[in-house]
């Protein structure tokens, strides 16, 4: 099954969900490149136009060492439009040499500055 088959999946159980559905949240890992390019793949297009609310984990520029290329700019452009929350990625390599939780806490805030 493929991501966009699992993400419709998800989308479709979420509206199927009668009872107190305002309480409903999908923690979804966006680890795609967003390949605006290609509506078929483009799977954050998906997720953006979800009806369930979404927390959405992503990782632009593989990890929090620099700001996001302009497709990833793009792609948090249409999350942030439709509502979705998202927060960063850390690896355990990065959080490894990261000595305080603090900093920690700024990568995983950091997709919301851009």
């Amino acid at each position: 099954m493929g991501i966009r088959a699992i993400l419709l999946s998800l989308i479709a159980a979420a509206a199927a969900v009668t009872a107190d559905a305002s309480s409903l949240q999908i923690l979804y890992p966006l680890y795609s490149y967003p390949n605006r390019y290609s509506p078929g793949t483009y799977t954050w297009g998906y997720v953006a136009a979800a009806t369930a609310p979404i927390t959405a984990i992503i990782n632009p520029d593989n990890g929090p060492t620099g700001p996001p290329n302009a497709d990833y700019l793009h792609g948090m452009g249409d999350l942030q439009r439709a509502g979705v929350t998202m927060v960063g990625r850390t690896a355990r390599a990065v959080a490894k040499r990261l000595n305080h939780v603090e900093n920690i806490h700024l990568d995983i805030r950091k997709p919301s500055s851009y």
